[in-house]
């Protein structure tokens, strides 16, 4: 009786180990595929960061030493907010690594288009910034 159950037993887990391997490989894939995306979204938040960061010194900066002087000496006209958005554009693009250009053209499309919203969004966040602490 003993010999009838070891081999009924054995039988049984010769008949699951594929089962049981089957699903133990695909649970590994699947949580290796969850690590792999964590790992790839933690890298582009990094990445997102970074430009943020750029983008928001580049524009202080093109502001200290361009814009307010301008604007003391009341030439600051239409054109000359142009000037400053592409020399603020062109700091933030001197700036950025190709891999972060890689990133940001894969998260976002168009690198410029990006850019161009940022900058402006930047620029109004650090005005809206200065008229708050002035009230």
């Amino acid at each position: 009786m003993k010999q009838e159950l070891q081999t009924t037993l054995i039988q049984l887990l010769i008949a699951i180990f594929p089962i049981l391997t089957t699903f133990i490989v695909r649970l590994l894939n699947l949580k290796s595929n969850e690590i792999k995306e964590l790992t790839k979204n933690s890298r582009l938040d990094k990445y997102i960061d970074y430009v943020a960061d750029i983008i928001k010194k580049s524009v202080i900066a093109v502001n200290q030493t361009f814009v307010e002087k301008l604007k003391e000496q009341g030439n600051f006209t239409i054109e000359k907010q142009k000037e400053a958005f592409e020399l603020a554009k062109k700091k933030i693009l001197s700036m950025l690594n190709e891999d972060a250009k890689k990133a940001l053209t894969m998260i976002y499309g168009d690198l410029n288009t990006f850019l161009d919203a940022q900058i402006e969004a930047t620029v109004n966040n650090l005005k809206n910034q200065s008229t708050k602490e002035v009230i």
